[in-house]
């Protein structure tokens, strides 16, 4: 029994002498540890923004695409015709109905039966999305996006409202279909020297145009 006691009075002894021989860190070696974890998340944070945006646009041009598609449906179903629908920041409210109220619910019922995802509506950089905002923006109660966008030089003007000449322009009108923007970002500041591109992108854009295809393009080009 006392053999027993003296071994583990030993190896607790040896073991206090490994513990108390362990060396620990020091204040600055902590310091440059966190260091060190602040630079490298400097680094990376702006990484992954980028990569995260950069998801956004992918999506936002798909929904673009689906949008495009959709109208070009309604345009086979109505003689060719695109909905009668159009914005930009110039004159931020869409096309009156007979009674002189915009009703950019009307873009809506005429594109839903062709698309399946009313989250197609909205891009997904959009900060204003599902926003009653109509001050020189299209308004994203409804949509993040500008239709219609080249028939803004075919106004006529009654009184103290606006109109289309053309508020229902027909694909055959166009000359290059490749070169029509149909659908696109707008831009919500009319104080700036671009015409209406957004820039949720990147600085940029993503266009939808009259063939149906998609890309990005630098804002105000």
């Amino acid at each position: 029994m006392a053999q027993s006691k003296t071994a583990r009075s030993r190896t607790g002894a040896a073991a206090g002498r490994d513990h108390a021989g362990t060396p620990g860190y020091t204040v600055v070696e902590l310091l440059v540890v966190v260091a060190v974890i602040i630079v490298l998340a400097a680094l990376l944070l702006p990484v992954m923004a980028r990569s995260r945006e950069k998801a956004r646009q992918v999506d936002c041009a798909s929904r673009l695409a689906q949008l495009a598609k959709a109208s070009l449906a309604y345009a086979e179903d109505y003689d060719g015709h695109l909905p009668p629908y159009w914005n930009r920041w110039v004159h931020p409210e869409p096309v009156p109905d007979s009674v002189g109220q915009p009703r950019p619910d009307l873009l809506h019922a005429a594109l839903q039966p062709f698309l399946r995802d009313r989250a197609v509506w909205f891009c997904p950089s959009d900060p204003l999305a599902g926003r009653d905002e109509e001050v020189w923006r299209v308004n994203h109660r409804y949509s993040s996006y500008a239709f219609n966008f080249k028939r803004w030089p075919l106004l006529t003007t009654e009184g103290d409202q606006t109109y289309l000449s053309s508020p229902s322009p027909a694909r055959r009108d166009t000359l290059s279909p490749a070169g029509y923007k149909l659908i696109l970002d707008p831009n919500g500041d009319p104080a700036n020297g671009c015409p209406s591109e957004g820039g949720n992108h990147f600085g940029g854009v993503n266009v939808a145009y009259l063939d149906g295809h998609v890309k990005w393009a630098n804002r105000c080009r």
